[in-house]
């Protein structure tokens, strides 16, 4: 039900479960069906009441949720959730999330696995590259930002395509939607790599 986003009828299911709902696994299932169904203050009080502990893995759907929850604002409280999980059950699941299509819940785990675990497991530098195609200005800039910080040549291409974008045209003039941010990190990149 919750792969179909159904949460409504996966939240009767579970509340119809009696004991079994209690289980950690239900739990999350639970947490991750409110999320589906915009009742996000519920879903992180209810995963905040399971006590983290080695061997239970984390659910996908929830943590696709948290992702999701995490990733416009960088919220701490959904970050300080997910890291009060031991590695062993929160890095894997994390790792999967942000290597999926790119999305809401893919950034947000980009950025949660990448600044709680140094984006262990992950082509950081493939990831924030595909990040500067978003549509968010806000997500192409700490892309961009990003790729700057990593040290790489082989994050020029990507970043010299965004910084030549053509910029829309406002009220207060150009635009920028990462383009600043990009110029900022190819400046960076070919000062202290190129010979």
């Amino acid at each position: 039900m919750l792969e179909a986003s159904r949460g409504s009828e996966a939240l009767q299911v579970i509340d119809d479960a009696g004991d079994l709902a209690k289980t950690p696994a239900m739990v999350m299932l639970r947490a991750a069906a409110l999320h589906q169904v915009n009742r996000h203050d519920e879903e992180t009080e209810l995963f905040a009441s399971l006590a983290p502990r080695e061997g239970v893995p984390l659910e996908l759907h929830l943590v696709r949720g948290l992702c999701e929850d995490f990733g416009p604002k960088e919220a701490a409280a959904v970050r300080k959730l997910i890291a009060a999980w031991p590695r062993s059950s929160a890095l894997p699941v994390l790792q999967q999330v942000a290597s999926a299509p790119p999305g809401k819940a893919q950034w947000g785990a980009l950025r949660l696995t990448d600044l709680e675990y140094a984006g262990q497991g992950l082509k950081l530098v493939e990831l924030y590259a595909l990040s500067l195609d978003s549509n968010d200005c806000k997500i192409r800039s700490i892309a961009a930002r990003r790729l700057g910080e990593l040290h790489t040549l082989e994050a020029l291409p990507a970043l010299k395509k965004l910084q030549e974008l053509p910029r829309k045209k406002g009220i207060a003039g150009d635009d920028d939607c990462g383009q600043d941010a990009a110029a900022a990190s190819v400046k960076k990149l070919e000062h202290e790599l190129n010979p």
